[in-house]
């Protein structure tokens, strides 16, 4: 696909372990491909705050230059959808509607961006602390007359509208800090979100929503929960757990480095242990582990209670929480994203802890994913990619703009 054909949005999830891009373009036929992806390991970043504006910004430059060089000669990325973390992200629901004015033809009653401008701009305010800002409205569904939800009005025939939105906000200082960044890198912010929240375009189906379904997004050192439900987010929140506070874990209890400690949590993970057998067929202990570069043995058993303690502890918080707050989450399933997603038994372990039905979120929708963007680390940052196509200006294409806008700044 060249440029002339392509329309295509940037997005760029700035977490504290990886900063991960992604270039995706849509041909005239529909069809949406990978076109670049970088991922470069994360410094300047602590729990989902940039401590070190300088180093995260080298970060972003370099995560930038690998989708550069996959891209060609196509030119610099000049703006990009920025996707952050961390315990200062608030997430909350709110709603507007729009009473039209009845009109003899069915052409004039159809919906139009300037409708959508208007509902967007009376939404109903959501309380926000005073040193935090709005960061981002995120359409999450349209009822056209009371019907159906639908993430496309426009052109629809209607005399009521009702935009249903998710309102992100983050502390003043995390957003300036992220903006500094940015700008350090030579990269400008054409939208800042809280980056779990778009995931649903990527790794959902609107049955899913509709029915109702929890997304627990493991990151590094943040796990942020969401719960879908009627085809709209109803709860979006962080909670102060993550994937490396299992690699602590084993790491402490096994007196290790943290590289080794995380090598250890990545080949076993939640895997049963294969227990061995004596000559007359008596089960007996498995094997201890034996790796490279560790200078001890280690207990498999052991190994997987410490790996399944903190793991039982991501779940439960994340079920826990929110049955304090929906009444009647019965048995939702749930799905899981994020880099955390990726250890091994996982699946099968939550599915049984949690008594309901667990799938591992892989991203859906787009072709030539390979590697690290076919997996659920990359739901995120795809995700924000799909919805760069729901807010670009109006063009020659619709509401989308050509991959030479984004990469040079239009």
């Amino acid at each position: 696909m060249n440029q002339e054909e392509t329309i295509a949005t940037v997005a760029i999830d700035i977490g504290t372990h990886r900063v991960r891009t992604a270039v995706v373009g849509r041909s005239e036929d529909g069809t949406t491909r990978l076109l670049a992806y970088g991922c470069v390991n994360t410094r300047g970043l602590e729990a989902g705050q940039i401590t070190d504006t300088q180093r995260a910004s080298e970060v972003v430059e370099a995560s930038l230059y690998q989708v550069k060089q996959q891209l060609g000669d196509v030119g610099m990325i000049r703006v990009a959808i920025v996707g952050i973390g961390g315990m200062d992200m608030q997430a909350a629901p709110t709603d507007s509607q729009l009473q039209r004015q009845k009109k003899w033809s069915n052409k004039s009653l159809a919906v139009t961006f300037d409708d959508i401008t208007k509902l967007r701009n009376s939404h109903h305010r959501v309380f926000i602390p005073n040193d935090y800002q709005q960061l981002e409205l995120v359409p999450t569904g349209y009822s056209v007359d009371y019907g159906e939800l639908t993430m496309k009005p426009v052109g629809l025939p209607a005399q009521h509208i009702q935009a249903f939105y998710l309102s992100i906000a983050s502390h003043r200082t995390t957003i300036d800090t992220i903006y500094e960044c940015c700008k350090k890198a030579s990269v400008a912010i054409k939208s800042l979100l809280f980056s779990p929240v778009t995931s649903d375009r990527i790794v959902l189906d609107p049955q899913e929503k509709k029915d109702g379904v929890i997304i627990v997004d493991i990151g590094f050192e943040t796990t942020n929960v969401l719960y879908a439900k009627d085809g709209l987010w109803q709860i979006v929140f962080p909670m102060p757990i993550g994937s490396n506070h299992i690699t602590m874990d084993i790491a402490t209890v096994f007196e290790l480095p943290l590289e080794m400690a995380n090598r250890l949590k990545k080949e076993y993970g939640l895997i049963a242990p294969k227990m061995g057998e004596d000559e007359e067929g008596n089960p007996v202990p498995p094997e201890p582990i034996v790796m490279a570069g560790i200078d001890k043995e280690i207990d498999p058993v052991l190994l997987q209670d410490v790996i399944a303690a903190r793991s039982e502890e991501i779940i439960d918080r994340a079920v826990s929480s929110l049955s304090t707050i929906v009444n009647q989450l019965l048995f939702d399933p749930m799905v899981l994203t994020g880099g955390g997603a990726m250890l091994p038994g996982l699946q099968d372990f939550a599915t049984n802890y949690a008594k309901r039905q667990v799938r591992i979120g892989y991203p859906n929708g787009i072709f030539d994913l390979a590697g690290e963007a076919a997996s659920p680390a990359a739901v995120n940052v795809l995700g924000m990619a799909l919805y760069g196509f729901e807010i670009t200006s109006v063009g020659k294409h619709g509401y989308l703009t050509r991959l030479y806008d984004w990469v040079n700044g239009g």
